[in-house]
């Protein structure tokens, strides 16, 4: 008994000595009921080798995605804003399927995406683990801190970040960043 409380005591030491991990909302210290597996950060194979946007539209593997896609509604203007761009936008998506923000703002991205008809093949989507590693390595030349984290591009230059979280929507964030690059 005296073993479990010194851990719990630990545990509160290391929280209040590491804000940085622990109080800051990052996806990493979150659990998740997944396809009926409860999936943690420290479980690095989730998801990561069939994170793509076909397969996102498996309801049993990533059942949060779906529902979210068919709810949303993106803002129109926004939407419309994106659409003049799309011929020069490319975005890369790095997120986790085990991070409530990615399940957040991932379906929403989508359909905002497809509705501004950005081509498929202008959108990347990068799984990573809690340690913000993909598996094919590809997500270390973005040296992300949080996901989901949305790089975008502008004729292949990147003008800004999106990151775990958004001030308005989505498409309004990612708008903005665009308008605050001049275009």
């Amino acid at each position: 008994m005296v073993h479990k409380i010194n851990f719990f005591i630990i545990a509160a030491i290391l929280v209040a000595f590491h804000p940085s991990k622990a109080v800051t909302g990052e996806c990493h210290n979150k659990i998740t009921r997944v396809s009926g597996v409860f999936l943690n950060a420290r479980d690095t194979n989730v998801h990561l080798k069939d994170f793509t946007r076909t397969n996102l539209d498996n309801a049993k593997t990533y059942p949060w995605f779906k529902q979210t896609y068919q709810d949303y509604n993106p803002d129109n203007h926004a939407v419309d804003s994106l659409t003049l761009l799309k011929k020069h936008v490319n975005i890369v998506v790095l997120g986790g399927s085990w991070c409530s923000d990615t399940r957040d703002l991932l379906p929403k991205f989508y359909k905002t995406a497809e509705m501004a008809k950005i081509p498929a093949e202008n959108i990347i989507l990068i799984g990573v683990d809690h340690h913000k590693h993909s598996r094919d390595g590809r997500s270390r030349k973005y040296k992300i801190k949080r996901v989901p984290t949305f790089v975008l591009y502008y004729d292949g230059k990147e003008i800004g970040r999106v990151v775990e979280s958004v001030n308005k929507s989505i498409e309004t964030d990612m708008l903005n960043v665009y308008h605050k690059a001049g275009y």
